[in-house]
């Protein structure tokens, strides 16, 4: 799994090197207000497999003050 992972990294290099070269970056695929979601469901089911979500928590946390501050990329 981690090879495929690699080579998949590997293939993304040209395209990133373009990027930096030009300062043409695309723009992001997700938002804030997303992932903001995204990690509540996350703690949401983490909670009914009784798994712990302590180390999303926080991170959880900076999302949701991020968000209404303006943050939203």
């Amino acid at each position: 799994m981690i090879m495929s992972l690699l080579n998949a990294m590997i293939e993304l290099f040209p395209q990133i090197a373009r990027e930096v070269d030009t300062g043409n970056f695309p723009p992001p695929s997700s938002n804030n207000a997303m992932m903001a979601t995204a990690l509540k469901k996350i703690i949401a089911g983490s909670a009914e497999q009784g798994v712990s979500a302590d180390l999303i928590r926080p991170i959880s946390q900076l999302f949701d003050e991020a968000v209404p501050a303006g943050f939203v990329w």
